[in-house]
């Protein structure tokens, strides 16, 4: 093995020492598994499940709703790792990268993993926190989907002309997005032209916004690639369900969020304590961001950081109104501080979220409230589950496209959790690489490379 990389590669990522330490992906994430909220200590967390039921009802049915609520009082993790997407192959069109030196095929293994792990678990709903506050243009996000498995059988149904818009605020999809696609079908087989039908079917609501329309439609598309582990994605929109959470926790003074934007004293050691945390805000900034309408399509942008008053009614209005949203930080924040629930993400986002539950002890004990304090200390936020690889495929890593054409019965939760952490970290070093322009041996890695092949 390529020793000199993978220590490079550790410097870089120290979080996912644990990985490679790992005995089986099993073991490494079992902790997550082990988090389970009190609601004593997390009074406002029955906020959160309301508005998480509500939003599942409206999306996905009572059933999964009521199922789901209960699941999340024994296990109160959720997986925040992609953003809102739809899965593909490439970052973007115009950069064929090869399967192993592409995030998304870290994504699609990711999502192999942890819904392994469920389904072993004997849990039948998933949830999923993607937050649509990237644009579209980001390298996983909502810009096209892909087809079928051939990367290229793409349709863009974001203009780039929107390429810097917030996609939680986007209007619907056009109906000539939907033609556009409908013209493909033609070519498709049997298999990919049902498929993509029932996604049109899905994009033909009226009252979904776009937000919630690559929300339902990702999760199908996951419950199709999935669906040998009998398990139901619920894919949510982050942002959007903070935003609606902390609407609510500013109207209840003795929230944290509130007391945080109500007594100066606290607002003043908030801001410094929190700042420069990545997807947050630097010293002397805010934690929320400013937004403007960037046309008559209803587009929104961010425009800065906000610059004015810090009180409950204040910020409650801005909200309300689309003139400002929380950074992702302050969105961690919120969902750690109030409702107890540990977000689960990748080599990136585990490390930041560490360091916001560490930052969290400090703050909570500084204003008295050891037992929450003492309760977050313990939480596995170390765990970074978009990393992890499991298979390859024709000398690559597995990404989407090959798993379209595979069997789906070929996976199952013995097959991909006996991998070893050491082998799943090495198995993911070239796009680990890639993320940090480190040169690597492809032809070395590929004779060393120790996973399950397709």
């Amino acid at each position: 093995m390529q020793l000199e990389i993978i220590q490079k590669v550790l410097d870089e990522f120290p979080i996912l020492e644990g990985l490679k330490a790992a005995e089986t992906l099993d073991s490494y994430i079992e902790p997550i598994f082990n988090w389970k909220i009190n609601h004593d200590l997390f009074p406002h967390r029955l906020i959160f499940n309301e508005i998480i039921h509500n939003k599942v009802d409206q999306l996905y049915g009572s059933d999964l709703a009521d199922t789901l609520i209960v699941q999340l009082d024994n296990y109160s993790i959720c997986d925040t790792g992609p953003h809102l997407h739809l899965p593909r192959d490439l970052d973007r069109l115009s950069q064929q990268k090869l399967p192993h030196e592409n995030l998304n095929s870290l994504i699609i293994q990711s999502m192999f993993i942890t819904t392994a792990k469920y389904s072993k678990k004997n849990l039948s709903v998933k949830l999923n926190l993607f937050t649509g506050i990237i644009p579209a243009s980001n390298v996983n996000g909502a810009a096209y989907i892909q087809l079928s498995s051939d990367p290229t059988n793409c349709v863009r149904i974001v203009s780039n002309k929107f390429s810097n818009a917030i996609q939680s605020y986007f209007p619907p999809l056009e109906q000539e997005i939907k033609v556009a696609i409908e013209k493909k079908i033609g070519v498709l087989n049997s298999i990919d032209k049902h498929r993509i039908s029932t996604v049109l079917d899905i994009w033909s609501k009226k009252d979904l916004s776009f937000s919630d329309q690559i929300s339902k439609a990702s999760a199908f598309l996951y419950d199709s690639l999935l669906e040998s582990f009998s398990m139901k994605q619920i894919n949510l929109d982050l942002h959007l369900v903070i935003t609606d959470y902390s609407v609510k926790l500013l109207q209840h003074p003795d929230s944290w969020i509130a007391k945080i934007f109500s007594e100066p004293d606290i607002t003043s050691y908030f801001l410094n304590h929190f700042s420069d945390i990545n997807t947050g805000w630097k010293a002397g900034k805010s934690p929320f961001i400013k937004l403007k309408s960037g046309n008559a399509s209803g587009m929104y942008e961010s425009n800065g950081s906000y610059e004015g008053e810090y009180n409950p009614r204040t910020l409650l209005g801005l909200l309300e109104n689309k003139e400002i949203m929380p950074t992702g930080a302050l969105s961690y924040i919120t969902l750690i501080l109030e409702a107890g629930m540990l977000p689960v993400g990748g080599m990136f986002q585990c490390a930041y979220c560490k360091d916001i539950r560490d930052r969290l002890v400090t703050f909570l004990e500084k204003y008295g409230c050891y037992e929450r304090a003492n309760f977050l200390r313990d939480m596995p936020s170390d765990v970074a589950v978009v990393t992890p690889v499991w298979a390859m495929k024709n000398n690559n890593l597995l990404n989407y496209g090959a798993c379209l054409s595979l069997d789906s019965n070929r996976f199952s939760a013995d097959t991909i959790l006996v991998v070893s952490g050491k082998d799943a970290f090495y198995g993911a070093l070239p796009s680990l690489c890639s993320l940090k322009n480190i040169d690597i041996d492809l032809e070395m890695w590929r004779k060393d490379v120790n996973l399950i092949n397709l």
